[in-house]
């Protein structure tokens, strides 16, 4: 495929990098939580705060780099048929606005500079091992002939396994004496599952057509608004159950206070979604809804003060 001339230097390398989607890595804001949560446990000595710091930031740019390079993938490889969506046909690949031989390089640089500073910087076995899930996630999720994203339910599971890997980057950052509790990653999995149901809900309500959806997202073939508001209610009412079963092993029950918070949250999620949405949809439009927005980080604020002071 050409690239089309998209004017100066400069201008062309911000298409490019536009390609790794970086309006979406705050995502990987999840690495500061599984961190967060290593803090509330006073029997693992995590060394000066200071220290604890730098090793957080630096696995978030890991983070952000492999998330990078398995955008730029899920660009290229979904290229042909986001020519069909209607609003995604204006992104670069589809528009013809970049060649997919240097997106290819492009992607190759994000996951290498990503594996070469975690080699350098952070725990090495821990580290290279998460790394290559998040890129072996994203390989599994986009590229053929498994390509997840067009299998019905395993489109949902496989892309928000990356919530708990992020969790798990954050929290071996921080240490490597012992691994991130397992109902919690259980938890982060469930409800980043739910988000994206979610998504796939609201955009098939924005497609508005069973058969342009279908020839969009071959998933779209086997699901219905019904099916997909179902699973929405299970992967919600799972994250719940997980939450709990966290708070209950840990014993800070102050945690508990998290749960109308949460259950709000899930409520005005779901009422997003049924209204078609572009913060559902696209995540990056969050900053569109400033309301919902400042109540997800007031959330993740609370989150921290409890488990700090919880008891």
């Amino acid at each position: 495929m050409k690239e089309r001339d998209t004017g100066d230097n400069r201008s062309r390398l911000r298409v490019y990098l536009g390609v790794a989607r970086p309006d979406h890595w705050f995502k990987n804001v999840l690495v500061l939580a599984g961190g967060t949560v290593v803090i509330w446990r006073p029997e693992i000595d995590v060394g000066p705060y200071f220290s604890v710091a730098l090793r957080l930031g630096c696995a978030l740019l890991v983070t952000c780099l492999a998330s990078g390079a398995n955008y730029i993938v899920n660009e290229i490889l979904d290229g042909p048929r986001d020519k069909r969506h209607p609003v995604k046909r204006f992104r670069p690949v589809p528009a013809n606005e970049v060649s997919i031989a240097r997106l290819w390089v492009l992607a190759g640089l994000f996951a290498l500079t990503s594996a070469g500073t975690a080699w350098l910087l952070l725990p090495r076995q821990s580290f290279l091992w998460l790394l290559a899930f998040l890129l072996i996630g994203g390989g599994v999720y986009n590229v053929p002939p498994v390509r997840a994203k067009e299998i019905p339910y395993a489109d949902v599971i496989v892309e928000s396994v990356n919530g708990p890997i992020r969790i798990a980057i954050g929290w071996y950052a921080v240490t490597t004496a012992c691994g991130p509790p397992l109902a919690f990653l259980l938890s982060c999995w469930t409800l980043a599952a739910f988000v994206m149901a979610g998504k796939r809900y609201a955009e098939y309500r924005f497609i508005d057509d069973p058969n342009r959806a279908a020839a969009y997202r071959s998933s779209f073939r086997w699901y219905t608004e019904r099916s997909l508001m179902i699973s929405m209610i299970v992967y919600a009412l799972a994250s719940l159950l997980f939450f709990a079963l966290q708070v209950l092993d840990s014993g800070r029950y102050r945690l508990f206070w998290m749960l109308p918070f949460i259950a709000l949250f899930i409520v005005w999620f779901v009422r997003l979604s049924a209204g078609k949405e572009a913060v559902v949809r696209e995540p990056e439009h969050i900053w569109e809804r400033p309301a919902f927005a400042g109540y997800c980080i007031g959330m993740a604020i609370l989150f921290a003060v409890l488990g700090l002071t919880a008891g």
